[in-house]
């Protein structure tokens, strides 16, 4: 049987590709559905307004008309700039779910970077223990996957 220990820095650095890679993912999507015509002009039909001690957030109700069909009564987000009823909010809306707003994947790309950046830093320094120690530094079991 062979035995093998992943460092806990490698599915940290894994992990981060895969969020990196949804966030781009989602915003290829995006941007696909934007240049395809999906982009919107909906018109504000209602505002609630959520208080908090930082700044209000708004969530917005709205209609627009998407392919000759008009779509009311559709949740067109929360939003932190104030919008009256009547004013238009411009918005890319799925493509296959003409009803649901499509958001950038940037939140997603920045999460996943931050995560990768973190594993390589500590990959670096346990290859820097290695060399000082002339050892391979070995995790602790609780930080360790092992597989066979």
């Amino acid at each position: 049987m062979l035995m093998q220990k992943i460092k806990k820095s490698t599915i940290i650095l894994v992990i981060g590709i895969i969020i990196f890679s949804l966030g781009a993912y989602q915003n290829i999507r995006y941007e696909e559905a934007k240049e395809s015509g999906y982009n919107v002009e909906a018109t504000v039909t209602r505002v609630k307004v959520h208080e908090h001690d930082d700044g209000d957030t708004y969530t917005l109700w709205g209609e627009y008309e998407k392919d000759g069909k008009t779509y009311s009564n559709v949740k067109l987000g929360l939003f932190t700039e104030y919008r009256k009823v009547g004013e238009i909010v411009k918005l890319v809306v799925n493509p296959d779910a003409p009803t649901k707003k499509m958001a950038e994947g940037g939140l997603f790309g920045v999460i996943g970077l931050v995560i990768i950046v973190a594993a390589l830093i500590r990959k670096h320094k346990e290859k820097k223990a290695e060399k000082l120690s002339g050892a391979p530094v070995t995790n602790t079991p609780e930080n360790d996957i092992q597989s066979e």
